[in-house]
């Protein structure tokens, strides 16, 4: 029969509870011991005006039928949803909370507020499903030895987005004001290219033909073809003048009248 008991209840000892708990039950350093085959506890809200939360919750430890899962898991009974779940056979610090709020994802010592270990490309996973009525798309962000990158899973696993490892300071900077600066974190111009010691070079490079070069030297600036291809002056997306490959005669073209004279220059 059920025993009710209009006070307060004080166990001394440790409290068993299920149908498998035995006289003389071993405790160890347990003080409440849940012994049966289909281990759960219910919070059962029963605040009677609307105004006040109902919500019901459970806590639930492993399912109850052959070939089911282990796990702990806090489920919204008013939902049928379980939120929060952990497998049996997870590695320790799996998800470590620090004293300082610093939370860990593979390590117990979180140096900034998400810190991610592994002993292999510690990645984060970004996956659209289809759920809501959009195309899935998949991406990743991970970093190993080699480089940091954006993986594009859908498409075939490409690397849109890639930084290399022992990358110098200010290579890539983007400011407030819409200025791009490779080399400096003070870009004076919309994009300004800056270096110490060694050409600032801009490349265009058609694999499969011509490649041209804008540059600043030490004592001169360069802008042409790097490759054996001529090199072309447009005006108003109309070609008007070309330098040859060899760079040995120069082609004046248009379709009207030039203004000015034509004046020779050394041989």
């Amino acid at each position: 029969s059920d025993i009710l008991h209009y006070d307060d209840v004080i166990i001394t000892g440790s409290l068993c509870v299920g149908y498998d708990c035995q006289d003389g039950e071993s405790f160890g350093y347990d003080i409440i011991k849940l012994k049966d085959y289909q281990l759960r506890i219910y919070f059962n809200d029963i605040s009677y005006t609307s105004s006040y939360p109902t919500n019901d919750w459970r806590i639930t430890v492993n399912d109850s039928y052959n070939g089911g899962a282990d796990y702990f898991s806090i489920d919204d009974v008013d939902e049928g949803t379980s939120i929060f779940k952990i497998e049996a056979g997870a590695p320790s610090n799996s998800l470590y909370v620090e004293d300082y709020g610093r939370i860990g994802l593979g390590t117990s010592t979180p140096v900034v507020e998400l810190h991610i270990k592994d002993s292999d490309t510690p990645t984060v996973r970004l996956d659209q499903d289809s759920s809501g009525g959009w195309t899935p798309q998949i991406w990743d962000v991970a970093g190993n030895e080699i480089n940091f990158f954006i993986r594009d899973v859908t498409s075939g696993w490409k690397l849109p987005f890639r930084i290399q490892a022992g990358t110098p300071t200010s290579t890539l900077c983007l400011k407030s004001d819409g200025k791009v600066g490779i080399g400096t974190w003070s870009p004076g111009y919309p994009l300004e290219v800056q270096t110490t010691g060694m050409g600032a070079q801009m490349v265009a490079e058609r694999t499969d033909g011509a490649t041209m070069e804008f540059s600043a030297s030490g004592s001169y600036g360069i802008a042409g073809t790097k490759t054996n291809h001529p090199v072309r002056l447009r005006v108003n997306d109309i070609m008007i003048m070309q330098i040859n490959g060899s760079g040995d005669y120069l082609d004046m073209i248009g379709g009207g009248t030039y203004d000015g004279d034509w004046n020779n220059g050394s041989s």
